[in-house]
């Protein structure tokens, strides 16, 4: 489910990097996307050393990142300039927060 999450993730990455780098908000969507790439990528092979690394991973995605990600595409939306990337972008985030919290 992550992966899937990850792919669309990566698509508005790849399209929109050029065109919003510059924007407060897409610091949000970078560090999710980079945090999430490294949460799917975890090597297999050291167990122990993984699962530590996979905690504090997703603790930093769900009490600090996400909340304030939350936030910004909110912002994004009431702004009215990129409604439907803040939307995507917003329900993504929720599909991520939704995945890990469990």
């Amino acid at each position: 489910a992550l992966r899937n999450e990850l792919e669309v993730l990566h698509l508005i990455v790849h399209r929109n990097k050029n065109q919003h780098r510059q924007a407060k908000w897409w610091k949000y969507v970078s560090i999710v996307h980079r945090n999430l790439k490294n949460l799917v990528s975890v090597p297999q092979k050291r167990q122990k050393e993984e699962a530590k690394f996979e905690k504090e991973v997703v603790r930093y995605l769900v009490y600090r990142v996400i909340p304030k990600a939350f936030k910004a595409f909110h912002r994004l939306i009431a702004h009215g300039q990129y409604v439907t990337l803040g939307l995507v972008l917003l329900a993504t985030v929720a599909r991520i927060w939704s995945i890990l919290r469990q």
